[in-house]
């Protein structure tokens, strides 16, 4: 468990404390008005003996439930330190025997030997209350667990001004394992489903409180000839100081009604349930709660026959020795809980087809479940109404009778059936001898067909060995195998002695497993299996050509997909190029010349306006061009990144709104099949843009260890499939080509459309053909400038902000200088021309700031920003970019990077980011 600092361990104690007295004062309020009437009408003469009855239940769980809020109470007053001392002069003596003459009635009832052992007088001075509470509850505690004819005794007696209790019992003791932790708040010597015996686990963690506030001691160890044997020590006088008075109280009798309630077996009313006919169907209730047993069997005895039992164990034994029409059973029960008694049940044929409904207190979807595997029909919870369990216990009872109606008419079809079908059917009684081994077996039933399948005569009654001597081992090995275990099995075997014939037998077991029956349906295949003979050296002929021209098949598919593959890479190496020559040579050197321009005037005169507007459209539209060709954030951030980019363009470009889903982000290792994807799913939303009249539609991302899907659909037009096998170019929409190409890697296009119901495409591609992929495009030569600055005599800069620019354009790098170049508390402390470059000289320059390009060869800046990260945290890094994408910022702000700004932005903005100021915020 978790451990809570100190400053917030004491206020969460508070608030447990305070809301165990909160429930517990609001639980009261209610017990006593449900006491008090129930008290009240029970005084009444005039009461029948029905209603009697049932206030007497309501009363004695209304008191049990008050015996648990009391004690839950005293917990909350103890945290709080609340629990209030009323010492007063008593007879020790006294108080033990009244005590203990509450539970010489449930003694006698059990057979129980009972004795009390006390002095005539022992005075102290205690709280009697907490004395009494106590006893009840060691003396409660000792009968729960004495079993019909045990021992409890109480024993007290006094020296040196101190007071010892003693409550030994003859039950199964207390582990010593366990011998600490009954004290334990909420703890139970037994838990679980088979626990006997209910309650809070508070009863022993009160008296081990109650004791200690006196200034004793409580332990438990074994009793002389077994059993737990209680040892209470207590000082005879109050402690020094503390009033004590006089009068002691009256002690409160009522105090052990509950605990007495709790172990008492409550005489029960409820009628037999037999119907006038005597075919009323019989319920087994197994329940080991008296009352609720009682309860039960009340609400069901008019309408049914009722078997009662208490355990699970005897719920077993009497469903074994008479099964019932159904079962109605709690699930924590002592012996045997609930559960294992289901699945000890249904271990049984004889009982495999009655309903079992079971009833629980407990919220628990698991336990829940595992009853239904287990053969469960039914589940209620616990408080439930008495007309939920006649309609569900009513319900199944039908539903059984139906069965067993339609079993009737099964069995009638069975035997017009077992006479007219063609294959041979009989049923057989496998005989074992002394080893159980089988080795005979005698037919009981036998269909028409039978001796025509096996040329047998008059075989009903007689042994197979009589009819066939030499009939081989492996038949009675096999139908002993089906007799024991209950497992059907099909297969093919040749009696060699019964003609040379070969059967195709499907056999299972049939009655009661101690029958040892078994119902046998064949065919004869003999002229099958010869006919198989002969293809069989046809086809050693053919093997070999048919493996050779599958080879050949598989070479050449290898072949297609491998050129499929180099198409696809090609014609994306050549977006790349393209985009590559648009950023890193046009877009750098238009950025380069607005940052010189920036550099060069802080305030360009009107007549290089118009230039520096001129500079910002090129610049613009070279992006837009780059960014359609290779779209960068396809590259660093991956496939869901860059399907969110397309429809932020599709909308742009075309005002077709796109939603997006994706189960999950896919990182794909191929970026052949990366591209692929993308550009799939960009020409199908081209294709509804082009054909099917709507301004919205849904892509759909999902993947699996093996596979990856996308599917695009639109509500739009939709046309006829069939069409593209016959004439792509009177549909317009180019997707036989895409379907193709998606063949050749391996994967498939499924379309799913009609004319007016739009239009649904799923391309599906296999994730293990391009998984080792790695291709990716050369990276350009570039200039790899050195340091520009040189540490000082002292060995170190001068105070100031020292920069590192790194970006694999000498010409924006140059752009770069010049802005910084006026601004003396900037200093430059050097450059690099790709990612790896910024690491090194990172880690050996340890600068302030790090100006990181995003797009650079060798290593990317989102890479880079991640190592000097996680070398030097104190570093900042400011992403830069040709790209306005909001996808690249978050990728690079994930890196590391707290800022991130575009090369087409003002000089300011970048400025104000070296400073420390986020211009993305």
């Amino acid at each position: 468990m978790k451990s809570w600092p100190g400053s917030t361990r004491r206020p969460l104690d508070l608030l447990k404390s305070q809301f165990f007295a909160n429930v517990s004062h609001e639980l009261r309020t209610p017990l006593s008005l449900i006491l008090g009437p129930v008290d009240r009408l029970l005084r009444r003469a005039a009461l029948d003996e029905e209603a009697q009855h049932d206030l007497l239940i309501v009363q004695r769980n209304a008191r049990l439930l008050h015996r648990h809020v009391n004690d839950l109470l005293d917990i909350a007053r103890l945290d709080a330190g609340r629990m209030v001392m009323q010492y007063a002069r008593t007879d020790l003596a006294a108080l033990a025997r009244l005590a203990a003459s509450h539970f010489e009635t449930l003694a006698a009832d059990r057979n129980i030997r009972y004795g009390v052992h006390a002095p005539d007088a022992l005075p102290a001075e205690a709280d009697v209350e907490k004395i009494e509470r106590v006893l009840i509850n060691l003396l409660s505690n000792a009968f729960k667990f004495t079993p019909q004819g045990g021992d409890v005794r109480l024993v007290l007696d006094g020296h040196s001004g101190r007071a010892r209790f003693r409550v030994q019992d003859s039950g199964p003791g207390v582990p010593e394992s366990m011998r600490e932790a009954i004290f334990e708040r909420f703890r139970q010597a037994e838990g679980g489903m088979q626990r006997r015996h209910g309650g809070t686990g508070l009863g022993l963690a009160i008296v081990r409180e109650f004791v200690s506030l006196h200034g004793g001691t409580v332990n438990v160890t074994e009793a002389p000839g077994g059993g737990a044997l209680f040892t209470l020590d207590l000082p005879l006088a109050a402690p020094a100081g503390v009033p004590v008075s006089l009068e002691p109280p009256r002690p409160y009798e009522q105090a052990a009604y509950p605990a007495l309630d709790e172990l008492r077996q409550h005489p029960e009313r409820f009628s037999s349930g037999q119907s006038p006919d005597g075919v009323a169907s019989r319920i087994l209730v197994v329940e080991d709660n008296p009352d609720m047993n009682a309860f039960l069997t009340e609400c069901l005895s008019p309408h049914y026959r009722i078997t009662r039992a208490f355990d699970g164990r005897e719920g077993l034994e009497k469903a074994l020795a008479n099964p019932p029409d159904l079962i109605l059973a709690d699930v924590m029960m002592p012996g045997l809980s609930g559960d294992r008694m289901v699945e000890e049940l249904r271990r049984y044929r004889l009982l495999d087809d009655v309903p079992i409904v079971m009833l629980t207190a407990k919220a628990d979807d698991a336990l829940r479940l595992k009853l239904l595997r287990h053969g469960v029909q039914d589940y209620i919870h616990k408080p439930f109404s008495v007309g939920e369990v006649l309609a569900r216990v009513g319900g199944l009872l039908s539903e059984r009778h139906r069965t067993g109606r339609r079993l009737l008419q099964s069995e009638e079809r069975y035997h017009s059936l077992f006479e007219s079908i063609d294959q041979g059917f009989c049923i057989i009684e496998v005989l074992f001898d002394a080893s159980a081994k089988p080795v005979d077996y005698r037919f009981l039933e036998t269909n028409p067909s039978f001796k025509q399948h096996t040329g047998l005569h008059d075989a009903v009654g007689k042994r197979i060995r009589e009819l066939v001597p030499l009939q081989e081992e492996h038949w009675f090995e096999t139908y002993g195998r089906i007799a024991l275990t209950g497992e059907p099995e099909r297969f093919i075997n040749q009696a060699m002695f019964v003609g040379q014939r070969w059967y195709d037998v499907y056999a299972f077991r049939v009655g009661r497993p101690e029958e040892r029956k078994v119902a046998v349906l064949f065919n004869d295949i003999t002229e099958r299996k010869q006919a198989e003979e002969s293809l069989r050296q046809l086809n050693a002929t053919l093997e070999q050509r048919v493996a050779e021209r599958t080879e050949l098949a598989e070479t050449r598919t290898r072949q297609l997909q491998a050129l499929a593959v180099e198409l696809i890479e090609a014609e994306e190496r050549e977006r790349r190029r393209a985009a590559h020559l648009l950023h890193e040579d046009l877009q750098q050197v238009l950025a380069g010349a607005r940052f010189h321009l920036q550099a060069a005037f802080q305030s360009p005169p009107p007549e290089l306006t118009a230039v520096v507007q001129l500079l910002d459209e090129a610049i613009a539209k070279s992006r837009r061009l780059s960014n359609e060709l290779s779209p960068p954030v396809l590259n660093h951030s991956g496939l869901v990144a860059g399907l969110h980019w397309l429809a932020r363009q599709m909308e742009e470009q075309f005002g077709l709104r796109i939603e997006l889903g994706a189960n999950s982000e896919h990182r794909l290792e191929s970026s052949s099949l990366k591209v692929f994807m993308f550009r799939a799913v960009q020409e199908l939303l081209l294709n509804i843009v082009k054909h099917a009249g709507v301004k919205s539609a849904r892509v759909d991302l999902c993947g699996s260890d093996h596979n990856l899907a996308i599917t695009v659909s639109d509500a739009g037009r939709g046309f006829d499939p069939n069409l593209l096998d016959f004439s792509e170019t009177e549909t317009g929409l180019g997707l036989l080509s895409l379907r193709e190409r998606a063949r050749y890697i391996g994967g498939r296009l499924v379309i799913d459309s009609a004319p007016g119901q739009g239009s649904r495409l799923t391309l599906t591609v296999p994730l293990s053909l391009l998984k080792d992929d790695q291709t990716q495009p050369s990276a350009p030569v570039v200039e790899r400038p050195v340091s520009l600055s040189q540490p000082n005599a002292a060995g170190g800069f001068d105070k100031s902000i020292r920069v590192l620019f790194a970006d694999d354009h000498k010409v924006m790098r140059q752009g770069l200088l010049l802005l910084v170049a006026k601004h003396a508390d900037i200093q430059v402390v050097g450059e690099a021309a790709n990612g790896r470059e910024a690491y090194e000289l990172a880690l050996r320059l340890k600068p302030d700031v790090i100006v990181m390009d995003i797009s650079m060869p060798e290593m990317d800046g989102i890479e880079a920003t991640q190592r000097i990260k996680a070398e030097l945290p104190s570093v900042r890094v400011i992403g830069l970019s040709m790209h306005e994408d909001e996808q690249l910022a978050r990728t690079m702000r994930q890196a590391g990077a707290e800022a991130f700004v575009s090369k087409t932005a003002s000089s300011a903005e970048l400025l104000k980011a070296i400073y420390g100021f986020d211009p993305g915020k």
